[in-house]
């Protein structure tokens, strides 16, 4: 006669998995947005610099056109804002992930903030880069 089943702990609730899911899309929601500002920021950016040479060609309207630092810090500012939504997206992650499972481990955990992390790291490069 064999040795019974030691107790393994108890299944998650029903809705587990989808909740978790849903959770995870949430982030990647969170982490789109903060890309597209970013990449508006670098776009608004890299217009002012546009604006800067296009009066060159036309000095007529170089005393119209906004200074290219004005560009730069506002670009700067969306990047960075980016940044931040990154690491909102992933506090409210995982805020609600230990809501869903107290004292369970968050599936895919790992991945999913080293992707936040890779794009608040992204932010910073790129609004280091901005000011160069």
């Amino acid at each position: 006669m064999s040795a019974p089943a030691e107790p393994s702990e108890p299944a998650p609730p029903a809705g587990w998995v989808r909740d978790h899911l849903a959770n995870e899309r949430t982030l990647m929601a969170w982490l789109r947005t903060a890309l597209t500002f970013m990449a508006f920021g670098v776009a608004v950016a890299k217009f002012g610099l546009l604006l800067h040479v296009f009066g060159f060609d036309h000095p007529e309207l170089q005393g119209e056109l906004p200074p290219p630092e004005r560009s730069q810090v506002l670009g700067a500012l969306l990047v960075a804002f980016g940044g931040g939504l990154a690491i909102a997206g992933a506090v409210k992650t995982r805020r609600w992930a230990r809501r869903i499972s107290p004292g369970r481990d968050v599936p895919s955990e790992r991945t999913l903030f080293g992707v936040a992390i890779a794009t608040v790291i992204l932010a910073g490069v790129l609004t280091v880069y901005l000011f160069l």
